[in-house]
């Protein structure tokens, strides 16, 4: 939810791997014995709207076998330091 609140804003990427997807919103419901259930009743959405069923993408995908958090840091190192809004 917090990724997709930044998704679509100037001067915003993402960069590592796509998202675990558990892009849904719950609801609770207490039933008649006490007992609370909680389901998944519908799907996160950005300020345009835009619904996200899955996983979300990065911007910049970063190799899964060798991937560290080094990595991912210096990718959107690299990216600032370029200046390039793409």
């Amino acid at each position: 939810m917090t990724a997709i609140s930044f998704l679509g804003l100037p001067n915003v990427k993402t960069f590592g791997q796509p998202s675990a997807g558990y892009t849904t919103a719950n609801f609770t419901y207490t039933l008649s014995n006490g007992t609370v259930l909680q389901l998944a009743t519908s799907y996160a959405a950005d300020r345009k709207r835009k619904v996200y069923k899955g996983k979300i993408i990065p911007d910049f995908l970063i190799k899964e076998n060798t991937i560290t958090d080094d990595d991912v840091l210096e990718a959107a190192k690299k990216w600032i330091a370029s200046g390039s809004p793409s």
